[in-house]
């Protein structure tokens, strides 16, 4: 699967949610999240899991770059996600882990997420999925509405992921853990 996206800091979710619905943004959910990193030959590799108990592993790859961008990722269900946790930490190495509250809402085939990152602030995700009739300029379009809607600008935008952007500031991260150790 695809998407355009970008990420924005040092937001006013308040603000955030009033221009939601001035432009008729949907609100379709409220979910805690902790996203756990794994190390990756390619791209990222995260467990996503909500307080609701569902959970996927999420697989991406997108350049870092302070503008909207191109995403490809899979996403794949899981069931039981503690102990495929443990063993993708001992196997690969765990980054490190991000919790939010996202608030999603959706306009126009766009989720745009108001996301309160622990450690790192109030945020904003746009992401345009590229799904049948939809090509990356009418998705580019779409974010450029969007950004100015919101107030969104070229300064505010994020280059990295939350995990990444986290990491300079301390506090979204949880330490790396140990990878298995030989003979164990």
């Amino acid at each position: 699967m695809m998407n355009i996206e970008l990420k924005a800091l040092n937001r006013s979710l308040q603000a955030d949610a009033r221009a939601c619905r001035r432009i008729g943004a949907r609100r379709a959910a409220c979910v805690r999240q902790r996203d756990t990193y794994f190390r990756a030959p390619a791209g990222r590799l995260k467990l996503r899991e909500t307080a609701a108990g569902k959970a996927e592993l999420v697989v991406y790859v997108r350049p870092d770059a302070p503008r909207a961008r191109a995403c490809r990722y899979a996403l794949l269900p899981v069931a039981d996600p503690a102990p495929l946790r443990r063993l993708l930490g001992a196997c690969l190495g765990t980054l490190g882990e991000v919790r939010k509250t996202r608030r999603v809402y959706l306009w126009r085939g766009v989720r745009i997420h108001l996301d309160e990152v622990r450690g790192l602030g109030a945020c904003i995700e746009l992401e345009a999925v590229l799904t049948r009739g939809k090509t990356p300029r009418l998705a580019r379009t779409q974010l450029a509405f969007l950004c100015k809607a919101f107030g969104i600008r070229a300064a505010d935008i994020a280059r990295g992921s939350y995990l990444d952007l986290g990491a300079g500031r301390g506090g979204a991260l949880r330490p790396a853990t140990s990878k298995l150790k030989a003979g164990a």
